[in-house]
């Protein structure tokens, strides 16, 4: 805005940076490939895993253009503190960054693994997390122990020996750290041992739609996955269109804005990734009787 002052314009863009740093998972596990401001598609760059193996550095993939539409009224864009400018602008931040979650782990990464075929040799066949529960039949977070085990052998097996990171949906994020009655540690403990002391993150975007629970073990060094910026996330003023009429009859301005972005993911190597499962409780199934109690059941798609 040609009016706010230089305080004013650090303080918006402060705002909405800090959201998107805050509520992003995206960028702080998958490394950042730079491009040209004006670049609109980039190299696959994927690897593809048949004898000899080749990789497709000749195909191009188009940047994806995401933009968050939000407004400012008249009042809202010439109070001296921007107060409510922020809180507009930080929500703006909160709906991109959510949507840049979801384009890259459910997207990009989950989609693709979870469609191949079984045994495809471009990718890693599912591993199912077994139901386990104590006495009382409550749902315990013991099977992602030898679940996530599973996944870093069969990495391992493929090359893939370093940055390991766990992306968890919410439910099982919940069960990792829910301490089995007896037990002297939580699941995540003996999990992050697993995946020599990797980060474990929480991702609703993974699974909230789906009838099943997921998180994907990912060995994410050496650009073996990327993000292709071409656009950081940045605030762009578009026009002032007429409003609503105000009370006493004033037809009020609105000031039209978008945070904008373009980047794609580059799922290079695809073997490079596991995605775990915890299939939706069917009635009748029996379930695997774990070492431990959960205290409690935690009641989710059957569970």
């Amino acid at each position: 805005m040609g009016s706010w002052s230089d305080v004013q314009l650090q303080m918006f863009q402060r705002a909405y940076l800090d959201e998107v740093d805050d509520s992003r998972l995206a960028h702080k596990v998958i490394p950042e490939y730079p491009l040209a401001s004006s670049a609109r598609s980039v190299s696959v760059d994927r690897f593809d895993y048949t004898p000899p193996g080749a990789v497709d550095d000749v195909s191009q993939v188009s940047l994806e253009e995401r933009q968050e539409p939000f407004s400012l009224t008249r009042a809202q864009a010439e109070d001296e503190d921007l107060s409510a400018a922020q809180v507009i602008v930080r929500r703006a931040a909160q709906q991109l960054a959510r949507g840049d979650d979801r384009r890259v782990f459910r997207i990009a990464i989950r989609d693709p693994i979870s469609n191949a075929a079984p045994g495809s040799v471009n990718f890693q066949d599912v591993v199912k997390v077994a139901r386990t529960v104590d006495a009382a039949g409550a749902l315990t977070g013991d099977g992602l122990i030898p679940a996530t085990a599973a996944a870093v052998a069969a990495l391992d097996s493929d090359g893939y020996r370093s940055g390991y990171v766990l992306v968890a949906g919410a439910f099982l994020y919940q069960l990792l750290y829910t301490r089995a009655l007896g037990a002297a540690d939580l699941p995540v403990v003996a999990v992050r041992g697993l995946l020599n002391s990797g980060p474990v993150h929480r991702c609703t975007v993974l699974d909230d739609d789906l009838d099943d629970d997921e998180a994907l073990v990912m060995s994410v060094g050496a650009g073996r996955i990327d993000r292709a910026v071409a656009v950081s996330p940045i605030a762009e003023f578009l026009r002032v269109e007429q409003g609503a009429v105000a009370p006493g009859g004033v037809i009020d301005e609105l000031r039209l804005w978008r945070l904008y972005e373009r980047f794609i993911t580059r799922f290079k190597e695809r073997r490079s990734v596991v995605l775990l499962r915890l299939t939706a409780a069917v009635a009748g199934a029996a379930a695997v009787a774990g070492p431990a109690a959960v205290g409690r059941s935690i009641p989710r798609k059957g569970g």
